[in-house]
C-alpha cells in the first residue's frame, strides 16, 4: 500500500470519526494535524524511532497520566510502535511491527486497564484508552486491512486473467502436447 493511500485511508476514517468537526475531540488520541508536536518528539525519542522524511506519524495514542506522551503507540504510514507494559504493573514493552504483517488488531477493555493483541497475540496493556477511542483505532486497523487484501486480490485477479488469456491461446498447442505424451507420465 503506498504512502498516499493509507494517508488518504486515515484522513477520511478519522476526520468521520471524530466528533469535534474542526476540532479534535478525543482525549488520548490525536490523529495526523493533531498530534501535538511535543508528544509526537517525546515518543520519537521514548519508543518510536522513525525518519519523518520516509514516514508519516498518522495516529499517536498518550498513555501517560500526565500526556508527555513516552508511552502508548504510534502508527505512521509503514509501521505500528508502541511503549506498552506487560501487564498492568510490569516493565514496558518497546518495540515495532509492519503494518503489512498486522493482520488483526483488537483492544480488550477491561476494569482497570485494557490489553492490545495484534494478530490474536497479546503485545501489551494500557491504561487510559476509553471504549470510543479503541473503536476508531480498531477500525482503522481494519480499514488498512481491508484496502490491503481489495489491493492484493486486484493482483490476484489480474494475473489471473493474463493467465487465462495465455491458457486460451495457447489451447491448441497444450492439447498437441496433450496427445504426444505417453500415457504413464500423465498417472
Amino acid at each position: 500500500m503506498t504512502k498516499e493511500t493509507i494517508l488518504s485511508i486515515a484522513d477520511q476514517h478519522f476526520r468521520n470519526a471524530n466528533p469535534g468537526g474542526n476540532k479534535w475531540a478525543f482525549r488520548k488520541i490525536f490523529y495526523g494535524p493533531f498530534i501535538p508536536e511535543k508528544k509526537l518528539s517525546t515518543a520519537r525519542q521514548a519508543y518510536a524511532s522513525f525518519s519523518p522524511r520516509e514516514e508519516a506519524p498518522i495516529l499517536l495514542y498518550d498513555d501517560t497520566l500526565f500526556g508527555t506522551g513516552k508511552t502508548g503507540f504510534l502508527i505512521t504510514n509503514e509501521k505500528f510502535y508502541y511503549s506498552m507494559t506487560a501487564s498492568y504493573s510490569g516493565p514496558d514493552t518497546v518495540g515495532n511491527l509492519e503494518l503489512s504483517d498486522i493482520h488483526s488488531f483488537k483492544v480488550q477493555i477491561n476494569k482497570m486497564s485494557a490489553d492490545i493483541f495484534v494478530n490474536d497475540k497479546k503485545l501489551g496493556n494500557i491504561t487510559l484508552i476509553s471504549r470510543e477511542e479503541a473503536l476508531v483505532v480498531e477500525d482503522f486497523f481494519d480499514l488498512i486491512r481491508s484496502d490491503t487484501l481489495h489491493v492484493a486480490y486486484e493482483q490476484v485477479a489480474a494475473a489471473s486473467d493474463t493467465t487465462a488469456s495465455w491458457r486460451r491461446s495457447s489451447n491448441l498447442r497444450n492439447c498437441l502436447i496433450w496427445k504426444q505424451l505417453p500415457k504413464k507420465n500423465l498417472m
